[in-house]
């Protein structure tokens, strides 16, 4: 990997620590997973560190390229659409996580006792 590429990972790092990482994949799949309990159809499959970075390396580009939609990321037209996010992750699978994720823990019934007030994590 150049330095160039080396530095602006170590950079990244600083913003998006391994444990905060890890913290949300765990959180976000226990949503998923109560989700899941829920809704029969709601297929989920846990997401991992790695598949974490992609989804947000695709939100940190969708802050850079603004299109109209979220589905416009993912559009079937090559001349229109925008080839980088589906090369990376499919756009169902995108919107899994985003409806799961979750920075708190999902079972923590005390925090949720406290929605609609200061205390609420």
């Amino acid at each position: 990997m150049p330095q160039a590429h080396i530095q602006d990972v170590i950079f990244f790092g600083f913003f998006f620590q391994k444990n905060t990482i890890n913290t949300l994949c765990a959180n976000t799949n226990k949503q998923g997973e109560k989700q899941k309990a829920k809704r029969k159809n709601n297929p989920w499959n846990p997401v991992g560190l790695n598949e974490f970075y992609t989804f947000l390396a695709i939100i940190l580009f969708m802050g850079i390229v603004r299109l109209p939609s979220v589905k416009d990321y993912w559009t079937g037209n090559d001349y229109f659409g925008m080839p980088f996010c589906k090369q990376f992750m499919s756009g169902n699978r995108f919107l899994a996580i985003m409806w799961n994720l979750c920075m708190s823990n999902p079972q923590d019934e005390q925090n949720d006792r406290r929605k609609g007030t200061a205390e609420y994590d």
